[in-house]
């Protein structure tokens, strides 16, 4: 049961989301440049429905196996939660849907506790899969104090290389302080 402050704040996102929908904008584009969200759909239960267009096969077929390899790879985060979430495919219009859970919470900032547990899941696993946007605005801290990475179509494979410099980006694992 959420209190009033949580009911509060989560009414005034669906408020906002749910203009963006009727507006029909476009959220823009991801995965450096070669798709467009859209927020298309709030659910009754809170849920949002983004839909990811493509211009072509490979990029659509791309993320596709991106998709499919984070539902295989689900169970290997420990302190670091996904939104339950749902993916369906539209080949023909080179379409992912993804509708997924709807995340209360705050905005992360370079505290050292969040830092850490990014540091762990993220950058130093084992797999070659990983989230490659470690921007504060992808990760909610929930009211039970939990850590959620909210952009699921952001996984793919990324050389540890690469992600210790996106890490040292934005966090320290020392200090805690803001780069």
């Amino acid at each position: 049961m959420m209190n009033d402050e949580d009911a509060k704040k989560f009414w005034k996102q669906m408020e906002r989301l749910q203009k963006l929908t009727k507006n029909d904008k476009v959220h823009g584009q991801h995965n450096d440049g070669f798709k467009t969200s859209k927020l298309t759909n709030i659910t009754s239960d809170g849920q949002y429905v983004n839909e990811i267009t493509f211009p072509d096969w490979s990029k659509y077929r791309w993320v596709k196996d991106n998709m499919e390899q984070l539902r295989k790879d689900l169970f290997t985060f420990d302190q670091l939660k996904l939104p339950d979430f749902s993916v369906s495919y539209d080949e023909s219009q080179f379409l992912i849907t993804i509708r997924k859970q709807f995340i209360r919470g705050e905005i992360i900032t370079n505290d050292r506790k969040w830092a850490e547990i990014i540091w762990r899941e993220l950058v130093d696993r084992k797999s070659e899969y990983t989230f490659s946007s470690l921007h504060y605005h992808n990760f909610r801290v929930d009211s039970r104090g939990e850590l959620y990475y909210i952009d699921l179509d952001d996984y793919k494979k990324i050389p540890h290389e690469k992600r210790v410099d996106t890490y040292n980006r934005f966090y320290s694992r020392s200090t805690g302080e803001q780069q």
